[in-house]
C-alpha cells in the first residue's frame, strides 16, 4: 500500500510503494481535455473519462534543445558554455539524451524597417527559425553514442557569425539578427517537430543562453512588442498541443537575472567602436519558473556548476511522468512492476506529474489508472 502525507498545497509524497497502490490527491477543477492526449481513454459516464494504460520504462530519455544567442556581444558567453559542456554531460550520464542547437534569430523580425531575410550572416537562412545547426556534415543531433561529442559541441556553440559581427563593428551585412527571440525560435522548432530529435516518450528540455531578453528588452523597446509566439505561455501550450498533454517540459535560462544590477552593468562592453549592453532576461526567467527550470547567471565566472545544476534538474524531471489530465475523486492507481525497494513517488499538482525518487530500471512497467472530467 501507499502511505500518503500532505506536505503543502497540491503536493503529496508517497512514502512506501509496494505493488498496485491507490494514491489520493487533491482534486483540481482545471482539467485538460483528454482528447488532446495520445493515451488510451474510455468514456465511463456522460462526463467522466477514464485513463488506464501502461508505460514501459527504458533508461531515462530526454531531448535537450539549446537556444544560442548568436547576436553580436555573445562570443565570451558562448566560449564559457563550450568549455564547460563536459560538466553538463556528466550530469546527464544516466540518461539517453538528444542534444540540438538553434539560435535566437528568426526571419519574422524587422530590424529598423529592414526585413530579416536570408543572408550570409544567418547562413542564408540555415541559422534561423528554430532550424538545427549541424555539428558536422550529416550530424544535427548529438547522442551519448556520438563520437567526439564534446569537440563537436565546442566548435558549434561558438558561432562564427557572432565573432564576424563583433569584428566588423556590428555592420548589418555581417551580423545575425540583434532582435533576439529565443522563445519564438523554440516555438518554431516545436512546430516543426523534427522526428530525428523529438521522441514521443522523452522529456523535453530547453536551455536558453542570452545576454538580453526576448526581443532584447522583453517587449518594452519601441517597435519591438512581444507577439504571440514570443510568449512563454504560448510555448508551453504548443508543446502540449504538438506532443500531447502528458508530455513533460522544462525550460532553463542562463541570462542576466532580473534584479542583478551588478551583472547588468557588467554587460556594458566595447567591441571596436561599438558599445553594447545587455538586459534583464525577464521573459526567459518567467518561462523557467513556469516549468520549474533552473535560472543561471550569464555573469558567472564558471558555467560548470550552472550547467551541472541544469543537468541534474533535467535528470530529476526525467524521473517523472505527466498525466493526461487532472485526476478527480482524489484517486490515482499506480502499479510499478517489479517492486523497487525504497521507491517514493511525488505528485505535483502544479505540473500535473507523478515523480519517482529513483531512475527506474530498464523494462520497469508503470500502470496508471485515473478518472478525469470530460469537457
Amino acid at each position: 500500500m501507499l502511505i500518503i502525507r500532505r506536505l503543502f498545497q497540491g503536493t503529496f509524497v508517497v512514502l512506501l510503494a509496494v505493488g498496485c497502490s491507490k494514491v489520493a490527491f487533491e482534486a483540481n477543477k482545471d482539467f485538460n481535455k483528454c482528447q488532446n492526449s495520445s493515451l488510451a481513454c474510455t468514456l465511463i459516464s456522460d462526463n467522466v473519462e477514464r485513463f488506464e494504460y501502461d508505460i514501459k520504462v527504458g533508461s531515462g530519455i530526454v531531448d535537450i534543445l539549446i537556444v544560442d544567442d548568436n547576436s553580436g556581444s555573445m562570443s565570451p558567453e558562448q566560449a564559457q558554455m563550450a568549455g564547460r559542456f563536459p560538466n553538463f554531460l556528466q550530469s546527464l550520464a544516466n540518461l539517453d539524451y538528444h542534444i540540438a542547437i538553434t539560435t535566437t534569430d528568426v526571419s519574422a523580425s524587422m530590424i529598423s524597417g529592414q526585413a530579416n531575410g536570408p543572408k550570409p550572416a544567418n547562413g542564408n537562412g540555415a541559422f534561423q527559425d528554430g532550424k538545427f545547426i549541424p555539428f558536422a556534415p550529416g550530424i544535427s543531433v548529438l547522442t551519448r553514442d556520438t563520437t567526439n561529442k564534446e569537440s563537436l559541441f565546442y566548435n558549434t556553440v561558438q558561432r562564427p557569425e557572432t565573432i564576424s559581427c563583433e569584428q566588423n563593428d556590428f555592420s548589418w551585412n555581417y551580423c545575425p539578427s540583434p532582435d533576439e527571440r529565443g522563445v519564438y525560435a523554440a516555438r518554431l522548432a516545436v512546430e516543426r517537430a523534427d522526428s530525428n530529435f523529438f521522441r514521443a516518450k522523452a522529456h523535453l528540455a530547453l536551455v536558453i543562453l542570452a545576454d538580453e531578453d526576448e526581443r532584447s528588452q522583453g517587449g518594452s523597446a519601441p517597435g519591438y512588442p512581444l507577439e504571440e509566439k514570443d510568449m512563454p505561455e504560448g510555448l508551453v501550450a504548443a508543446v502540449k498541443s504538438k506532443f500531447g498533454v502528458d508530455k513533460t517540459f522544462s525550460a532553463h535560462a542562463i541570462i542576466v537575472k532580473p534584479g542583478d544590477e551588478t551583472c547588468l552593468n557588467a554587460q556594458v562592453r566595447v567591441f571596436g567602436t561599438r558599445t553594447v549592453r545587455g538586459y534583464y532576461g525577464t521573459v526567459y526567467a518567467k518561462l523557467a519558473n513556469m516549468t520549474k527550470g533552473v535560472i543561471g547567471s550569464i555573469c558567472s565566472s564558471d558555467y560548470g556548476a550552472q550547467l551541472g545544476a541544469i543537468g541534474y534538474n533535467i535528470q530529476d524531471q526525467v524521473n517523472s511522468k505527466g498525466l493526461a489530465c487532472k485526476p478527480i475523486d482524489n484517486l490515482v492507481d499506480v502499479d510499478v512492476t517489479p517492486t523497487i525497494a525504497g521507491l517514493t513517488i511525488t505528485y505535483d499538482a502544479v505540473t500535473n506529474t507523478v515523480k519517482f525518487s529513483q531512475t527506474l530500471p530498464p523494462n520497469t512497467n508503470i500502470h496508471f489508472k485515473y478518472d478525469c472530467i470530460k469537457l
